[in-house]
């Protein structure tokens, strides 16, 4: 039994030298290549993180607002550089004389309705884009907006802007609730929103057409 260990013992061979410097290249190699892609991923993380988080909440409002066959609209509001809303306007205010009444509803940023508001936060360091140098991949970039609404059909308009002899109604700020403009909103075509990451200069854009549809832009 012994010498059948040692003959099978004697039939296994090992790796070479040379095939473990070559297969230790081949891996080097690979890590060299895939390195730098894998890094860029990581690095897009947060961009990619925020386009998604904000195209999903104006989808949302977007949806409510069909859903609920809103009268008065649901919003997006931009509240600063980092902080935006979801608002439903719709309140019911009572029954005069068989007929259900609607008020416009205020959005409250520091004692928020939680039924109707909903608050959402950028990651770290990724801010609403605020000048052209902060988006060059849109022309003539201005954000002079800070909200859009979207009604029962889904589509989509300005509060507070001119429309032929029409004003249509802004959004109602209570408690002494701001704004700021960061929306792209020129006279013609889609309504713009752009995303820089501070920390890295990566930008990403979202377009909103006037039938409210919603683009992510890379």
């Amino acid at each position: 039994m012994t010498g059948v260990k040692l003959r099978r013992s004697a039939g296994i061979r090992g790796f070479t030298l040379i095939e473990m410097l070559v297969v230790v290249g081949i891996i080097s190699l690979t890590a060299a290549v895939m390195l730098p892609n894998i890094a860029g991923y990581i690095r897009a993380g947060r961009i990619r993180a925020a386009q998604d988080a904000v195209s999903a909440a104006l989808q949302r409002a977007r949806n409510v607002a069909i859903m609920k066959n809103t009268q008065m609209g649901v919003t997006f509001i931009t509240q600063d550089n980092s902080t935006y809303w979801v608002h439903v306007e719709d309140t019911i205010a009572g029954v005069t004389a068989g007929d259900v009444g609607f008020t416009r509803q205020g959005v409250n940023f520091a004692a928020p309705n939680n039924v109707l508001s909903t608050r959402y936060i950028l990651p770290a360091e990724v801010e609403f884009a605020a000048t052209a140098a902060d988006c060059p991949g849109i022309p003539a970039f201005a954000p002079a907006q800070a909200s859009v609404r979207f009604d029962r059909y889904g589509q989509m308009s300005l509060p507070g802007v001119l429309v032929g002899t029409t004003t249509i109604p802004p959004v109602v700020l209570d408690g002494g609730s701001t704004t700021v403009n960061r929306i792209f909103a020129p006279a013609a075509g889609d309504r713009s929103v752009c995303l820089v990451d501070r920390r890295t200069g990566l930008r990403r854009w979202l377009q909103v057409s006037p039938s409210g549809r919603i683009v992510r832009r890379p």
